[in-house]
């Protein structure tokens, strides 16, 4: 428990050393300009993960730029940021007297230790495998995340893997339009999905109001089939005669000057020919 204390406290009193040294060399630097605090980068912690450890690099080498600091100076203040596994690793490095390196010897010993051994091959199986499963833009986040784990393939390649990975609506019309860069493709796929969301906002959010109907659903007053429906569900003279209550059949015979043949007559009551009930 004690040696793990001296080790942290160790660490960090190299690490305020450096810091403080970096301070000196910055202000030297600057001279009258105005001074600008740089976040420091974070620590490393040993993941064996290719894009961790490129972006870990990539932030020291970034705040190395910005504060000046000299090349001799790199790999000491690189060390104070590595915890866990990673300063096992560095301090293994020391036992066999692997320490004395500069920066660039620095990164490749730790791209070696950190760095899967086969993080290429996945990374070509990433990009083979890479679809367009939601929006352009998330399929374009994605592909450039597995671009930095292939510095070495060439635009072209990322072009035509790009398009083959994208829906068949989007490209089809990036292959229309034949793109000479991936990037070019890339503005065309979010462009097209641009324009595709607003047509569905105009068909789908109609601004105008809904009209009244007041119950009737058939064609409104301004359609041009509204005459024509008006006229066929509009009652005739004819109809309403049909509708009227038929009277009984002998006021209409005598209205009629006429008798209809006794023959030909049955009595609802006994179910006989020649007579009414009341005959």
């Amino acid at each position: 428990m004690a040696d793990n204390y001296n080790v942290d406290l160790g660490q960090t009193l190299q690490t305020l050393m450096v810091s403080t040294q970096l301070l000196l060399d910055e202000r030297r630097n600057s001279g009258p300009q105005t001074m600008v605090k740089v976040p420091p980068p974070p620590c490393f912690c040993g993941e064996r993960n290719a894009t961790m450890v490129d972006g870990w690099l990539r932030s020291v080498e970034r705040y190395f730029e910005f504060t000046r600091l000299n090349d001799d100076r790199k790999v000491d203040y690189a060390v104070t940021l590595l915890r866990d596994g990673a300063d096992v690793w560095w301090r293994r490095l020391e036992t066999k007297g692997e320490d004395t390196v500069v920066w660039e010897e620095f990164k490749a010993l730790f791209r070696l230790g950190f760095r899967p051994v086969n993080a290429h091959e996945e990374a070509r199986d990433l990009l083979a495998n890479l679809r367009q499963t939601d929006t352009v833009r998330s399929y374009v986040n994605a592909f450039h995340d597995v671009e930095l784990l292939l510095p070495t393939v060439t635009d072209d390649e990322f072009k035509d893997r790009f398009i083959r990975g994208l829906q068949p609506a989007v490209r089809a019309h990036v292959l229309k339009e034949m793109p000479k860069t991936k990037d070019a493709a890339e503005v065309l796929a979010l462009s097209y999905e641009h324009s595709m969301k607003i047509a569905h906002e105009v068909v789908y959010c109609d601004p105008r109001p809904p009209q009244q109907t007041n119950g009737y659903y058939g064609p409104q007053p301004m359609d041009l089939d509204y005459a024509a429906v008006r006229r066929t569900s509009r009652p005739n003279h004819y109809q309403h005669q049909r509708q009227q209550p038929q009277q009984p059949q002998q006021q209409q015979q005598r209205q009629h000057g006429w008798r209809r043949n006794n023959k030909d007559i049955r009595c609802y009551a006994c179910d006989k020919l020649g007579h009414y009930v009341k005959d």
